[in-house]
């Protein structure tokens, strides 16, 4: 099992690509579509940085319970940038 600090460490990298692809979402609006595109993820963002923090505060025996959850929300965020991406390539 990973530790506590290795989980955290791929939370990480999880937000400088998520980062990125908001820099590449941003540039390409311009129009109402994307604009919704950005909309429409930001609440998930907003519970990444919840559960990230979460799991940064939590005792290490703790943190384990946050996992699953942490895994589903940055899943479901990947997916919605890959969405958007998508789109935005059309």
């Amino acid at each position: 099992m990973n530790s506590k600090q290795d989980f955290i460490k791929k939370l990480k990298k999880k937000f400088y690509s998520f980062d990125k692809n908001i820099s590449y979402i941003t540039n390409a609006s311009g129009n109402e579509f994307f604009n919704k595109k950005l909309d429409d993820i930001n609440p998930y963002l907003q519970d990444a940085f919840d559960i990230y923090k979460k799991i940064r505060i939590s005792k290490e025996e703790e943190w384990g319970k946050f996992r699953p959850l942490a895994s589903n929300i940055f899943q479901k965020l990947t997916e919605k940038f890959s969405a958007a991406i998508k789109d935005i390539k059309k």
